[in-house]
């Protein structure tokens, strides 16, 4: 359904990008909802922009990687959604996975993003989220 959709709107790219009131864009609700398959449909077919940033500056990749959506955060990686972009708190997309405790997802974003910065917060956070997930 949403390639058939997709294939309509094709001279009129900004319904792809087209914003709620709460800055939600069509990413950012497939990124939410884990729906892998929808997004990547929106940024190949649509052209979707990956990087919009709703009303509290979050991305889709913001949102995939606080719910833990590994399958989105891979497919917003590989298409090289900017990890450095930080929300109305300041939080980038490391932070939140720092906050998540998601170290596959930290590995996901030190191999796109600014590794060095990357690697060090890994290291420094690796001890605490290691004794973290021993007490669970």
């Amino acid at each position: 359904a949403i390639e058939l959709i997709l294939s309509k709107i094709q001279n009129r790219q900004w319904l792809v990008d087209e914003k709620k009131d709460d800055g939600f864009t069509a990413l950012h609700l497939s990124a939410l909802n884990d729906h892998c398959l929808v997004a990547e449909l929106l940024l190949t077919k649509g052209n979707a922009s990956i990087n919009a940033q709703n009303i509290s500056l979050q991305t889709a990749l913001h949102l995939a990687v606080g719910r833990q959506h590994l399958q989105i955060v891979n497919l917003l990686c590989s298409k090289n959604a900017n990890v450095n972009l930080a929300d109305k708190d300041g939080d980038t997309c490391l932070h939140e996975a720092l906050r998540h405790h998601t170290l596959s997802q930290l590995k996901q974003l030190q191999d796109v993003g600014d590794s060095g910065r990357v690697y060090i917060y890994v290291k420094i956070m690796y001890g605490s989220i290691k004794k973290n997930s021993r007490r669970m």
